[in-house]
């Protein structure tokens, strides 16, 4: 072994445990859902063409789609991956993506989806929601209240290739 290299091998190890203890902290600080500081901004509808609702833009407390509707909500904690945000108000009547019992949306869940290989898009769907009581992350999926589910997708910040449509 010549000089040094045990010393630069030694860093190269602490670097990589550190790292990884970095990764770790990241991960539980979320509670293994998606940070609310990474849904904000806009986020372009991955839907096909003919099942297209507009694009999202997201606020701490509004969720607008297209041109069309927006909803004013308000944080009701992680949902498994995603977040759950119950709905104060909608700006439209009748709520075009309601149903259940009043025909309205009353909660709204963001949860991430993978990200495409090959891409750096990064990918969420929306599920919007009927039902009168806060839906379970663990049935949601085959929940007769679910009004719809809807992807979106965009370039992670500081992405430089624009973001086209699938």
């Amino acid at each position: 072994m010549r000089p040094g290299e045990a010393e630069t091998g030694r860093r190269s190890a602490r670097a990589g445990r550190l790292r990884a203890l970095a990764f770790l902290v990241a991960l539980l600080s979320c509670g293994g859902a998606w940070p609310l500081s990474d849904l904000s901004g806009d986020w372009l509808d991955n839907a096909a063409d003919n099942a297209r609702i507009g694009n999202l833009t997201f606020t701490k407390d509004t969720i607008r789609i297209g041109h069309v509707v927006s909803y004013s909500v308000t944080g009701a904690g992680p949902f498994g991956s995603g977040q759950l945000f119950k709905v104060i108000k909608a700006n439209r009547y009748p709520d075009p993506m309601g149903c259940g019992p009043n025909g309205k949306v009353s909660y709204i869940v963001v949860q991430p989806l993978a990200d495409s290989p090959g891409t750096r898009q990064q990918a969420m769907r929306l599920i919007f929601y009927g039902g009168t009581v806060e839906p379970d992350a663990g049935t949601i999926d085959a929940d007769p209240a679910v009004c719809e589910v809807h992807p979106f997708g965009r370039l992670p910040p500081g992405g430089q290739e624009r973001l086209t449509r699938p």
